[in-house]
């Protein structure tokens, strides 16, 4: 009796050659997945990019907050710039990550126009991972700037006439708060000295200013406790103090320099929601300062822009 059909044989034979040969050539091959692609067998999924979850709900947050601001007026006028440049920003970081920015919805640029209290609470409505929670995950190269953005929102609560709260806000650790304090202990002193040199009749603002640095030199140095260096006994005011237009230089100068050295820990404070937080919640405040003392709102306060 003879053996089976020799042709159909051979097409078997080469049909499992080519499965196998697919197979090899599917596994040799990188393949590039999407998060949300249904698995198959044997192939890796593409892993979350890191930062994805905290950029892209800042990006959502942030581009909601142009468009409010656009529609605010007022303090919006000064903050809608503010945003746009950190939309822009976030755009080319996530594009770099291979990313793609959530679409924007078809009616988001006809809202009503909007109060300023509406802004304010938009300014402090985190969406889900843009918070400080999410912030708290960021990596050493995204944290800077999302921390500033962060920053930001809360200046221009204030700024709209709200007060932040910062929920799981903690004290500074001592070695950030000795940092701080060699940057707001000359604040105090250099708005001592321009209150003494301010007629009696517009001396208002400066001592309304001074008293709330004071308030801040107190907190860092409550916190630094022991570690707290001494203060100098003397200091070198970085300008002058012999006109109003230079004094008013000056004090933006001075509240700048603070703005600066809260951007400098944002690094130290890294790994540690609660401080994280708190070195926001003072950045955002000695933004504001800045901003109501003539500093023109920058999307990145402190950071090299």
């Amino acid at each position: 009796m003879h053996d089976a059909n020799p042709l159909v044989a051979r097409r078997a034979l080469l049909s499992a050659a080519l499965g196998v040969g697919a197979a090899m050539t599917l596994g040799a091959c990188s393949v590039r997945l999407e998060s949300d692609a249904p698995g198959i067998p044997g192939l890796r999924t593409q892993e979350p990019t890191p930062d994805q979850k905290v950029l892209l709900a800042t990006f959502v947050d942030v581009r909601g907050l142009e468009q409010t601001a656009l529609t605010s007026g007022g303090v919006g006028a000064r903050l809608a710039p503010v945003h746009k440049a950190q939309l822009s920003r976030l755009t080319d970081v996530i594009a770099g990550l291979g990313l793609t920015p959530p679409v924007m919805p078809a009616n988001a640029g006809s809202a009503a126009p909007t109060a300023s209290g509406d802004l304010a609470a938009a300014e402090l409505r985190f969406g889900a991972g843009a918070g400080p929670a999410g912030l708290a995950q960021a990596s050493a190269a995204h944290l800077p700037m999302l921390a500033s953005i962060m920053a930001t929102r809360g200046a221009g609560a204030l700024l709209a006439g709200s007060t932040p709260t910062w929920p799981g806000e903690k004290p500074l650790a001592p070695a950030v708060s000795s940092a701080l304090l060699a940057a707001v202990r000359p604040a105090v002193y250099g708005l001592e000295t321009i209150s003494a040199l301010t007629p009696e009749k517009q001396r208002k603002p400066v001592r309304a200013l001074l008293r709330d640095v004071t308030a801040e030199r107190s907190r860092l140095e409550a916190a630094a406790g022991t570690t707290a260096p001494a203060p100098p006994l003397t200091y070198r005011l970085p300008g002058r103090t012999d006109t109003p237009a230079a004094r008013a230089q000056l004090v933006t100068r001075l509240l700048s320099d603070v703005v600066t050295a809260a951007a400098g820990q944002v690094s130290v404070a890294r790994g540690r929601p609660g401080e994280l937080t708190g070195l926001v919640a003072l950045w955002s405040r000695s933004t504001a300062r800045a901003w109501q003392w003539g500093v023109t709102p920058g999307p990145f306060p402190g950071l090299q822009q």
